[in-house]
């Protein structure tokens, strides 16, 4: 059977009611069977993301900084229909407790999949458990090795994206975006068939969307294709998730998680 990695971006997963979307996307295709998600974004124009929340809650160490963020999730949570509040209070202890600001900013994507998993009923695999650094860099070998094995177990499973675990168990993080790294380097350790990337816009474009109206999304491009697009400052793949995409050969298809119906952009050989 067939196995895709669906990973799902801030954005599409800001409100309930995005959360309710992106399980309708992930039910509606059983191959769908390894998610990671990214955390909450931004609801509107001026509305802050989660993980700047988070950071500025460590930095300034104010208990009154978390309630945005306790309120935001808890909201979430309601129309999900699940409960997050004992891993709420557990991560407020944490960023109070003297914990890392990489720690911190982890929980955005930590209580995403918390919540994501209550609500699809797969496993929860932390990715301090599954994503490992050495020396500042990707243990290959032993992140294949440990989400292969929780896969092969479970079947179905929720992951944070964003971040992993160094030599010593402490959080590190992957630059901004990536949650794309995150699911490419999943689909790579099981193989997986198809890295989807969903996000907020109908796949990867000719022309800049924001400055040319008849701009139109590509149906295929090649790596190569995709790489000279991302150099261009394209956003819509963090290049780092293509790397090891097109490392292990993995097709990617990026998706709009707002239009399923569409049929996006491939990317492979």
């Amino acid at each position: 059977m067939p196995v895709f990695v669906s990973k799902f971006g801030g954005t599409s997963l800001s409100t309930g009611e995005r959360f309710l979307n992106a399980w309708d996307i992930v039910s509606s295709d059983p191959n769908r069977r390894f998610v990671v998600v990214s955390a909450p974004g931004k609801r509107f124009r001026s509305d802050e993301k989660i993980t700047d929340l988070l950071m500025e809650c460590a930095e300034s160490q104010k208990r009154a900084a978390f309630e945005e963020i306790r309120s935001r999730f808890l909201h979430i949570a309601s129309i999900a229909g699940v409960f997050i509040r004992e891993e709420l209070d557990a991560c407020e202890e944490e960023i109070f407790s003297l914990s890392s600001k990489a720690h911190a900013a982890s929980r955005g994507e930590f209580l995403s999949a918390k919540i994501f998993a209550k609500l699809s009923g797969f496993s929860f695999l932390d990715a301090k458990d599954a994503v490992f650094f050495k020396d500042g860099k990707i243990d290959e070998e032993k992140t294949g090795s440990a989400i292969l094995k929780v896969f092969q177990r479970e079947s179905k499973i929720v992951m944070p994206g964003f971040y992993g675990a160094d030599e010593k168990g402490s959080i590190v993080l992957f630059p901004r975006g990536g949650s794309d790294t995150s699911g490419a380097i999943a689909a790579c350790a099981i193989r997986a068939d198809m890295y989807e990337n969903w996000t907020d816009v109908d796949g990867v474009f000719d022309k800049d969307p924001n400055f040319h109206t008849d701009a139109k999304p590509l149906s295929f491009l090649t790596y190569d294709e995709t790489e000279r697009i991302l150099d261009k400052g394209a956003a819509v793949l963090h290049p780092e998730a293509l790397f090891w995409a097109r490392k292990n050969k993995i097709p990617i298809h990026v998706r709009n998680t707002f239009h399923p119906h569409l049929s996006g952009t491939k990317i492979g050989q």
